[in-house]
């Protein structure tokens, strides 16, 4: 695992101790304030407070959905979430202080993916769509080059304190190794658990797909999106 969970992990049995897993409940305390964090972002943006509580109802019944957890939310993809939603929210939440905001935020969006490494993919996208947006809202001609700026020294801090601390306690190149041998494991994860055979008809992108919409495209997990479409219509219609 990259380094972020188990920073987090001392940090709450330095606060909690270990007396009943006591040191558990900095993951708690993430998590919520990952969902106020959220709010107060989307509040502060003038979004109307039934969308906001349809939005987190959705975050909180799958964010503890049993399924998605071993045994508890102590795992790494709890502490990734957690840092992308309240990073996400700081970059999306209005304030005078726009340059520090920028920074900080970046920094904490940065955190998600050094705690799951595969949501650095989600991690950029968030922040393409971020700094598109800033650029449709913003009048400031360099609004957009200054935001870019900004948020990478904040993202460039974060991974340069993390390489550091990598070098100097010589952890780096066993973090290298281990990272391989986990991209091999992965590429054969699919074959242990007999998702597909090695040699699927198609192809293992037409196998992942077929995989992915029997998992997602079913109406268990499109009944979360319930809220998000049942909100907007009732504020047409009020309107």
């Amino acid at each position: 695992k990259p380094p972020a969970i188990f920073f987090v992990n001392a940090l709450g049995i330095k606060l909690f101790g270990l007396d009943g897993l006591a040191y558990r409940q900095i993951f708690s305390l993430l998590s919520l304030c990952s969902f106020l964090a959220v709010t107060f972002a989307l509040l502060s943006r003038r979004v109307h407070h039934l969308f906001v509580g349809a939005l987190l109802v959705l975050l909180m019944d799958h964010f503890f959905d049993p399924a998605l957890h071993d045994s508890s939310i102590n795992n790494a993809e709890t502490l990734g979430l957690d840092f992308f939603l309240i990073g996400t929210a700081i970059l999306l939440f209005r304030t005078r202080m726009v340059r520090t905001q920028q920074f900080v935020g970046a920094a904490v969006l940065t955190l998600a993916p050094l705690s799951k490494e595969p949501l650095v993919f989600a991690t950029i996208a968030a922040w393409l769509v971020l700094l598109l947006l800033h650029r449709v809202e913003s009048a400031a001609r360099n609004a957009t080059r200054k935001f870019a700026l900004f948020t990478i020294a904040g993202a460039a801090t974060v991974a340069a304190t993390w390489l550091g601390y990598m070098v100097i306690t010589h952890s780096l190149s066993w973090y290298i190794v281990q990272l391989k041998m986990t991209i091999a494991y992965a590429k054969n994860y699919a074959y242990q658990l007999q998702w597909f055979s090695r040699t699927p008809e198609g192809g293992e992108a037409a196998a992942s797909w077929k995989r992915l919409r029997s998992v997602y495209v079913n109406s268990a997990h499109l009944a979360y999106f319930v809220p998000l479409l049942v909100a907007p219509l009732v504020l047409w219609r009020r309107r």
